[in-house]
């Protein structure tokens, strides 16, 4: 890494030789982390455009993979785009930081830049108290505002679920059961550093981080499809009598959860819709017992083109109450013209204007919910409307709030530029 020199720098804290010493020495141990995975690349991204608003620079910072390829699929990537996207069409200037979190304190990494005098910082990931301590030591005037993803204490609860319904052995639940502890901790740290937090939920979950003791602003910021993705999508596909289950592209306990239920109702049919195909991204986790896995399930392995394979796809089944923020692929598949079939708890946790576009499956009595949620589907009209843009218009309002302090009145847009695809969202 080196410095980037930017207008209003801040001096730095150490002499030449001992911040030139400590900069290689990380470098190594980025280099000795990253190893294949992560490819040679600077973190720091500064703004490359002209900003339409000199009044403020944001600092917007992310994790390391959302530029890396193979996670532009990950249910926070593709959240984070979001972000991305307002930051660039409200005239903002901002500078953006790709962090390795499991490996620095984000004091390791950005005590090497010379940076501005920011008055926003969002951090779009879940990071260590420490963290936010040192963005809040750094930048004591910035608005610290935080994207929560996930209630994490709830989430990581929905994992320790999982992993009693698979009966792992205690060796494999000892780091769930630690992820809890680790994931409060952080909860905590924001509900004492930060100034807002963006829930992705759009019902009222200002209770949690009230329960955590936070004072500061809790905005509702939906997940909507950002246009990178949206332009990703192909409607030329012939629909398919088909129900797709969406696996996660980094699976785990919770995406085995829904795996297992879907094999289940598909099994359950006994013998009914004989002209439907049943398939699911992705390959069996070794958590489901082979007896338990239905032979009418076709299992896809990796696919690429997830968006091609949901507009073909006449509904996407998401079987499984367990996790909490939002399953991303719930609004992909609407976008791409398919049903969406789903439990009862998630339906509850929905947005009403994606309630229409789905039908509820009851784990009970899989095989004849099942069924009955595809009879009722085919019979159904497509809503009118476009709910992504009703989303959308929702978490703009909530980000208006958190950086301009009320809604803006006037929204003149400017393009995203033309860098900004899905293929190519490395630095513009």
């Amino acid at each position: 890494m080196k410095q980037v020199e930017t207008k209003g720098a801040v001096a730095p804290r150490e002499s030449e030789g001992t911040m030139n010493a400590r900069l290689e020495a990380l470098d190594r141990h980025r280099a000795a982390a990253k190893q294949k995975t992560f490819p040679d690349r600077e973190s720091f991204i500064p703004y490359p455009g002209r900003a339409s608003r000199e009044d403020m620079r944001v600092l917007h910072i992310v994790p390391f993979i959302y530029f890396e390829k193979g996670y532009e699929f990950l249910g926070s990537t593709k959240d984070i785009d979001g972000r991305r996207q307002y930051l660039w069409q409200c005239g903002a200037p901002f500078d953006t930081f790709s962090h390795l979190k499991n490996q620095f304190r984000l004091a390791d990494e950005l005590s090497f830049f010379e940076l501005p005098g920011y008055t926003h910082i969002i951090v779009d990931l879940s990071v260590r108290a420490e963290d936010l301590a040192y963005l809040r030591k750094r930048w004591p005037t910035a608005k610290l505002i935080v994207r929560s993803h996930n209630p994490e204490v709830t989430h990581r609860l929905d994992h320790i679920r999982a992993a009693q319904k698979f009966d792992l052995p205690f060796a494999e639940r000892k780091p769930v059961l630690a992820n809890l502890a680790i994931f409060f901790r952080r909860e905590r740290g924001v509900a004492k550093l930060a100034n807002a937090v963006l829930h992705i939920e759009t019902r009222n979950t200002a209770w949690y981080w009230r329960a955590l003791g936070f004072r500061g602003e809790v905005l509702a910021a939906p997940y909507f499809t950002s246009d990178c993705y949206l332009n990703a999508i192909r409607k030329d596909r012939l629909r398919k009598k088909q129900i797709t289950c969406v696996s996660s592209s980094h699976p785990g306990l919770l995406t085995a959860d829904m795996l297992a239920n879907f094999h289940r109702a598909v099994e359950n049919l006994e013998g009914r819709r004989p002209d439907w195909a049943f398939c699911a991204t992705g390959d069996p986790p070794a958590t489901i017992r082979r007896q338990d896995i239905s032979p009418r399930v076709r299992h896809l392995g990796f696919v690429a083109d997830i968006l091609s394979l949901l507009t073909e796809s006449f509904a996407v089944a998401v079987t499984s109450d367990l996790g909490r923020g939002f399953k991303t692929k719930i609004l992909e598949a609407i976008m791409c013209g398919a049903w969406v079939i789903v439990t009862p708890g998630l339906m509850k946790r929905m947005p009403e204007v994606l309630k229409p576009y789905c039908a509820v499956i009851d784990l009970k009595r899989p095989g004849d919910s099942l069924d009955r949620a595809i009879e009722e589907l085919s019979g159904r009209e497509w809503p009118k409307g476009d709910p992504n843009t009703a989303l959308r218009e929702e978490s703009f309002r909530a980000l208006d709030a958190a950086i301009f302090g009320q809604p803006e009145t006037i929204r003149a847009f400017a393009a995203i530029p033309a860098c900004e695809t899905l293929s190519t969202r490395s630095a513009p």
